[in-house]
């Protein structure tokens, strides 16, 4: 969802005139921050659906700490437009996921109209690394994976998520008109 929310955010950007180049004139403070959130997220899901044996008992600290990790640049950029928002994204996905065992609880009635079969049976096995089926019991169930987008654009996204896409646009739209006279994003 992040991806496709960054290229309608510069779609738009370009539209309204803006330019990819201003994006590099954003000053970001520490994005290794970012980056090494991106590496943990992305080696979470490579190898836990390589189905390495014992490597489920580490994959929730792994996201509790790229969370963390985002949190902790949303938090030292919150000055640039957008971080703010989604800096409250990432703190509701956190919290949802601390709160439900380290996966992100998904609604069966959302996973049935979007995922494919094979990301359906890995999840109803209760092999999905970063995912779990909303049950009964979890904890705040209206911050879990329940609104979903059918094919041919399947998405399966929470209110965090939506937070997160947000300020990411707020922010990309902001960069891309930097030198349009219509305002800053270096602080």
């Amino acid at each position: 969802m992040l991806f496709l929310s960054v290229l309608l955010s510069i779609a738009i950007g370009a539209l309204r005139g803006g330019s990819l180049r201003d994006l590099g004139q954003i000053r970001f403070e520490k994005p290794w921050l970012l980056f090494l959130a991106f590496l943990f997220r992305t080696s979470i899901e490579l190898v836990g659906r390589w189905g390495v044996e014992g490597f489920s008992d580490y994959s929730p600290w792994l996201i509790g700490l790229s969370y963390l990790l985002i949190i902790k640049a949303a938090s030292l950029n919150r000055a640039l437009p957008g971080m703010s928002v989604l800096g409250l994204g990432v703190l509701a996905n956190f919290i949802v996921i601390s709160l439900n065992g380290g996966k992100m609880p998904v609604s069966t009635t959302a996973l049935l109209k979007t995922v494919d079969p094979v990301t359906r049976a890995m999840l109803e096995a209760g092999r999905d690394p970063v995912h779990q089926l909303l049950r009964s019991d979890t904890v705040l169930p209206f911050l879990t994976d329940i609104f979903y987008l059918p094919p041919p654009v399947p998405l399966v996204f929470s209110i965090g998520d939506i937070l997160i896409c947000t300020g990411v646009f707020l922010l990309i739209q902001s960069g891309m008109r930097t030198q349009q006279g219509q305002g800053t994003v270096l602080p």
